[in-house]
């Protein structure tokens, strides 16, 4: 798997990205894929980025990374040949759901620099509006050197105050079938023609019952809304 902007010399780092689409899309596949090649694209280039998956359903998909809990993000992991303890500077983790999301986050903002936050299922543990704690990863999340990824199956469960944040999308086949650009525009998405043309090239494309990961395409946008004002 590709992802070519990424490994662009001028594709944004530090950004607020979004992945959407139904159920059975292989989104949780997709990401752990994603993770594995953003941890080791930047390890080759000499970056030591650390990935951690915020993972409350448990996702199959991420079985295969190593689990951490907020206290072992906080005061270290424990070694197994030696007993003591380190903080976690390397590699790829999910912690999951069994931790208070509030001293979750806060958790990441006092240890994590210089990574990637995957957050899966995040309208569940987000809610419609977000509380202050929870902007002030979305808002701050550069000045911490962190890439932030939220997981939505609904472009509307997407928070009001997150939409202006969100730099790429990564969009597989949704619930919801806009009927055009206002579509967007009504609900405060910036740049509604260009994510419209997007939503529709994807649901355009065939479902494959042999594919894990199915078919999904990437938007990446520009900070100016063209939304007008009504």
């Amino acid at each position: 798997m590709s992802f070519k902007n990424y490994k662009n010399p001028d594709f944004r780092e530090f950004f607020t990205g979004a992945v959407i689409g139904d159920k059975a899309q292989g989104k949780s596949s997709f990401l752990a894929l994603f993770a594995k090649q953003y941890y080791h694209a930047n390890a080759n280039k000499g970056n030591i980025r650390k990935v951690l998956i915020h993972d409350p359903s448990e996702a199959g998909a991420f079985a295969q990374f190593e689990h951490i809990s907020l206290e072992e993000l906080m005061f270290g992991v424990k070694l197994p040949k030696t007993g003591k303890h380190h903080l976690w500077k390397k590699g790829i983790r999910r912690m999951c759901g069994e931790e208070d999301d509030e001293a979750v986050m806060r958790g990441i903002r006092q240890m994590m620099r210089n990574g990637l936050v995957i957050f899966d299922e995040a309208r569940d543990w987000m809610g419609e509006n977000p509380k202050k704690w929870q902007k002030e990863l979305f808002t701050k999340h550069r000045n911490l050197g962190l890439d932030l990824l939220f997981v939505f199956h609904n472009f509307m469960d997407i928070p009001i105050s997150l939409r202006p944040h969100i730099w790429m999308y990564i969009l597989f086949k949704t619930p919801e079938k806009p009927d055009g650009p206002q579509w967007f525009a009504r609900r405060r998405f910036p740049n509604p023609e260009q994510l419209y043309q997007k939503w529709a090239e994807v649901e355009e494309e065939t479902y494959y019952k042999d594919r894990i990961i199915q078919p999904y395409t990437v938007f990446e946008k520009s900070f100016e809304s063209t939304i007008k004002k009504e």
